[in-house]
Order: C-alpha cells, then structure tokens, then sequence
C-alpha cells in the first residue's frame, strides 16, 4: 500500500518515540482484531452466491454479519480485561479497548461490501471503493494529525473514514439486496462449524506481534517500543 509509505514521513515528523510506542501498542490490539471480521466469509459465501436465489443468499449474507459482531463482542472484553490488569495507565487506558472494539465494527459493513464486489466481478467498482476507502483514511489520519491529535489521529481517522464508507457500503448492499435483516439461525450454527476451527490459524501471527510489543512496554518502555 502507497498511502502508509507516503503518510510515514509525516508521523516520524510530528510523533515522539513514545507516541510512535504508544500508538504501536494499540494497533497491535486492532491488528489482532482485524482477521476476525471477514473471517470465513468470503469463501463460503462466494460459493453459494452462485447455488442461491438472492433472497436466501440475502439471508445468509445478513446472518455471516453477525458472527464477527459476536466476536468482536468477546475480543473487546477479553483485550480490556487484560490491558486493566497489566497495562493500565493514562496512555493504556482501557477505554480504548472500548474505541478499538468499536473502530473494529466499523470496518464491517466496507469489508462485506468488497465481498459483495467479488461476489459480482465487479472488478472496477471493488478497485475504486478500496482504493477511496484507504485514501480517504489516510488523508484524515494527515489531517488530524497536523492538527495536533498526535498518535489518536491514527484511529481517529479510521474511524472517520470507515463512517462515510460504511454508509456508502450500506446503501450499496441494501439496493443491492443483499440485506434484509432476517436471519438464519441453521445458517449461523453451520458457519461457525466451519470458520471456528481456523481461529488460531488466523489469529497466530497478530497474536504473537501483540504480545512481543507488551512484553517491550511492560518490562522496557513506551519508546523502546516506539524503536521496534
């Protein structure tokens, strides 16, 4: 990705070691959070956009929504459970697991409106909305961070973009009809046979980053952290 490379020399400009440390420790709890949202998804439903009618597959659509809700639910209380017992302090306040678990919905309904996009093989469309998405993150994140929101910009700005996206996608999704806010209780029990097994799978690598950068600002310091 262009945009991060291009915004880089901005944040070493204005951020310190220790909001760089900072702002490294919450992404690595939004990085851990990130694999559940799609998880499973694309190629389960991938394969029955084809095999459904689009009221049944508008069914299941809607219901593979709620599964990352549910796991973002358990993630948020189980991350904020263990930043108040360790890293509990005026830049780690668990209330940002609160704003995590939140910025992390709102990547829900752009995440499954590039789905839909593949879905169609609607190449030009899927292009134009990623690349919209991220530069319009990316451009809020600049933004608020001349404007002095330091290492918070970088969430900020997520959630601000994701907040325009999502409606777009919503709108998009909706006339589309691949929502319809019913939901396929069959369906939901069969899907999660499915993607549970491939949790450690998908949550190894971000996992084991998250608990390198604890162990950095938990036994080192914030800029140490900020140096790694």
């Amino acid at each position: 990705m262009i945009f991060p490379l291009l915004l880089l020399p901005v944040f070493t400009k204005y951020l310190s070691e220790d909001d760089f440390g900072i702002m490294s420790m919450w992404l690595s709890f939004y990085a851990l959070g990130i694999p559940l949202l799609p998880i499973g998804a694309r190629t389960i439903l991938s394969s029955e956009y084809y095999q459904d009618d689009p009221k049944a597959f508008s069914v299941k659509f809607t219901s593979a929504l709620i599964i990352p809700i549910i796991f973002i639910f358990v993630f948020t209380i189980v991350t904020t459970g263990m930043t108040f017992f360790s890293l509990n302090t005026v830049e780690f306040n668990p209330v940002w697991n609160l704003i995590i678990g939140l910025l992390l919905l709102t990547e829900l309904l752009p995440k499954f409106t590039l789905a839909a996009f593949r879905f169609e093989q609607k190449p030009k469309q899927f292009g134009a909305f990623s690349i919209g998405h991220d530069a319009l993150l990316y451009a809020g994140m600049g933004i608020l961070l001349v404007s002095g929101m330091l290492w918070k910009s970088r969430f900020l700005g997520l959630f601000l973009g994701n907040i325009i996206f999502s409606i777009i996608g919503y709108w998009y999704l909706k006339n589309r009809q691949f929502l319809n806010f019913k939901l396929s209780w069959k369906y939901l029990k069969e899907h999660l046979k499915i993607i549970l097994p491939l949790l450690p799978v998908v949550l190894y690598l971000p996992a084991s980053l998250a608990i390198d950068k604890w162990f950095l600002v938990e036994y080192g310091s914030k800029a140490l952290l900020g140096h790694f």
